[in-house]
């Protein structure tokens, strides 16, 4: 009796965290993939289907070709018995060009398909720097040495 008391307890505040948590459905989740990574996101929102913000470059370094990933994953209203259309989705946005050392880049995407208004649940987006490409200048070798 006293383990079910238990775990009715940590469910119930469980299911309050999570509600926390899904209930600013409109704004964007900032995930620190890799603690100290150079390239990192700023000032994300998203409005109806588009999802911008910034891309900054704190390496000493250029880099290109930054992709980034965007979750929206969807939070059942009954957490204990989801549904089993489970609308949860991800795409990769690659910021096209080059970010300067030091500099930034704004960045805008566009979702092809709208997510969908739901009264079992709502989505709680997430974005991260997935990976990019270090610009680097290359030292010529003397024929010589």
């Amino acid at each position: 009796m006293r383990r079910f008391s238990v775990l009715v307890i940590l469910v119930t505040l469980l299911s309050l965290s999570w509600q926390v948590v899904t209930s600013a459905s409109q704004s964007v989740q900032i995930v620190d993939a890799r603690a100290g990574d150079p390239i990192t996101l700023e000032n994300v929102n998203m409005e109806g289907d588009v999802i911008s913000g910034e891309v900054v470059n704190h390496a000493g370094h250029a880099v290109r070709d930054v992709s980034l990933l965007i979750q929206h994953v969807f939070a059942w209203e009954d957490q204990l018995r989801p549904g089993t259309d489970d609308p949860s989705r991800a795409a990769y946005y690659t910021v096209p060009g080059e970010i300067p050392a030091g500099g930034s880049k704004h960045f805008s995407m566009h979702f092809a398909t709208p997510l969908q208004t739901r009264k079992d649940g709502t989505f709680v987006t997430r974005a991260q720097v997935a990976w990019y490409m270090e610009v680097t200048t290359a030292t010529p070798i003397s024929p010589h040495t």
